[in-house]
């Protein structure tokens, strides 16, 4: 079934934990994951297209598919405006029971383009982002009040916020935001999961592959 026909059969979006495995509840970027995967199932129909040219029942059974689908986007989209925009923050909020600001709303342009990077809504975001979750070092922390091993800037989050200004064409800041995390490398060049806000150096897990492969990520985007 689809999730928009799950909401509307118990009242309610199935309530999950979050990225960071700390906050139980409906999560804007786990919506935007699953936009995400019915955008590929999309693309997958649109690469296999010529495969079914020649059987006309096939061929009108994933013309079906594909219809049902693009309407599922439109209302995931129209879902996500309607209840994880905050008209009195002027941000996206991460879920629907706290409805703090946290970097991984990014997700809703970055990885599952719900959103291009220069709507009103998501330049607002970005913009109390900046605010809100920029340190005075130039780091990212993950959302509002994050105290966890001392509340410091996050690898990944810098990286998300790099990527977002590339595909937003303002390679300037991504390069801050990238550079932000090349500094805090250790002498081997492995990456942190946090950056200690008042000695820049690495800190807690050193070598997370989150961070490594959204490093090569970034660093594909920026040079390419």
């Amino acid at each position: 079934k689809y999730i928009l026909d799950v909401i509307e059969e118990n009242g309610r979006f199935p309530a999950s934990y979050d990225l960071w495995e700390l906050h139980e509840g409906i999560h804007l970027y786990s919506i935007a994951s699953i936009f995400a995967s019915f955008d590929s199932m999309m693309k997958i129909y649109e690469e296999l297209k010529d495969e079914f040219t020649k059987n006309r029942v096939k061929q009108e059974d994933v013309n079906k598919k594909k219809d049902e689908l693009r309407k599922e986007l439109v209302k995931i989209r129209e879902f996500v405006l309607q209840n994880f925009y905050d008209d009195t923050k002027k941000s996206f909020v991460r879920n629907l029971e706290d409805k703090k600001l946290d970097i991984s709303v990014i997700g809703a342009v970055i990885q599952s383009n719900i959103f291009t990077p220069k709507e009103k809504k998501i330049l607002n975001t970005i913009e109390r982002m900046e605010l809100t979750l920029r340190t005075y070092t130039g780091g990212y922390l993950r959302y509002e009040g994050d105290t966890y091993a001392g509340g410091n800037p996050w690898v990944i989050a810098n990286l998300w916020m790099a990527s977002y200004y590339i595909e937003a064409g303002n390679k300037k800041k991504a390069r801050e935001c990238f550079d932000f995390v090349v500094k805090s490398a250790t002498k081997h060049g492995f990456l942190p999961e946090q950056v200690d806000n008042s000695t820049m150096q690495a800190k807690w897990v050193i070598g997370l592959g989150w961070s490594h492969a959204m490093f090569i990520d970034v660093l594909n985007k920026l040079y390419k």
